[in-house]
């Protein structure tokens, strides 16, 4: 199959990028000309490195056109931080993604794989399904929920099988160093003691392999079309994510649990049922938070500068 990859240069999408070539197909991936692409370093010559922002469609149309690609695998997305999570401008992605779709629609495309987001159903007290109500309360919910409603309703008016995958929290090597995992384990590594809240909230963290293996699966079954949750499926109190990653790197160190106030809304579980995915595609994650967390403050240890 010949697919094409948006946001490859980033975390998810380097690793969905290696997933998908490894299982032989034929990738080309959407590279920004001001973007360093270190993290898909290695594979830039056995793959078709397209330039080109999805700000500016018509940026990549002309190559997108010539590669011809039976899947699209839209990774990317502008505003993905937390710190931009209520931005008006999370809206402005919208056009983009219509205009790509118009494309893909012209050349051919029958397949296209989109990454939502768990903040597309809001706060829930209980593990998360498909069929629960989407209620956003961020700016970045509302805009991935209306890339989901705009994705399937144009896929089905020009018979492209569609597939939205709402991902939950991911971690793992060539992580952002910013998110909740990289963080801690940069901080105790150059031997801080990081401060933290009480960590009671209940995280579902999936290791990023498994991830990119997930959404290799749901590319190679025609029959898995729709909404899907993309998580572990279990989770875990972020006092005990933080406490495994202690006991790897520093066991004597004190962790400053409760330095930090919680924030005000925050939300205290965070878990997705993911059995329509596993009955649609067989997938399920193969990495323990044990193992992946391990390998993380590996690739950490060797990678801090990368």
């Amino acid at each position: 199959m010949r697919i094409f990859i948006t946001g490859a240069t980033g975390f998810l999408g380097a690793h969905t990028l290696n997933a998908v070539q490894d299982a032989g197909h034929d990738v080309a991936a959407l590279i920004r000309p001001e973007t360093d692409p270190w993290r898909i370093r290695a594979r830039l010559d056995d793959i078709t490195a397209v330039p080109g922002s999805l700000d500016d469609p018509s940026s990549f149309f002309r190559v997108f056109n010539n590669f011809k690609p039976d899947a699209v695998v839209n990774v990317a997305w502008g505003g993905v931080g937390n710190t931009v999570h209520d931005d008006p401008a999370q809206a402005t992605n919208l056009p983009a993604l219509e205009a790509f779709l118009k494309r893909a629609a012209d050349t051919g495309v029958e397949h296209w794989i989109g990454l939502g987001s768990q903040a597309e159903y809001g706060p829930k007290d209980h593990p998360i399904a498909e069929d629960d109500r989407p209620q956003p309360v961020t700016a970045y919910g509302r805009a991935k929920l209306a890339a989901s409603a705009l994705t399937e309703d144009f896929c089905a008016r020009h018979g492209i099988r569609s597939a939205w995958l709402r991902l939950f929290s991911c971690y793992g090597p060539m992580d952002k160093e910013s998110w909740l995992i990289p963080s801690l384990t940069i901080k105790l590594l150059n031997g801080e003691a990081p401060s933290l809240t009480e960590g009671r909230q209940r995280m579902d963290y999936l290791y990023a392999t498994d991830a990119a293996d997930a959404i290799r699966a749901v590319l190679e079954c025609p029959a898995a079309a729709g909404i899907f949750n993309l998580g572990s499926g279990s989770a875990v109190p972020v006092r005990d994510i933080a406490t495994r990653i202690r006991d790897l790197i520093a066991p004597k160190t004190a962790l400053g649990f409760g330095e930090i106030p919680q924030r005000a809304g925050a939300q205290m579980l965070m878990q997705a049922d993911i059995s329509k995915l596993t009955s649609a595609t067989g997938w399920k994650p193969k990495t323990s938070l044990n193992d992946g967390l391990a390998a993380t403050v590996d690739w950490f240890r060797t990678n801090q500068t990368a």
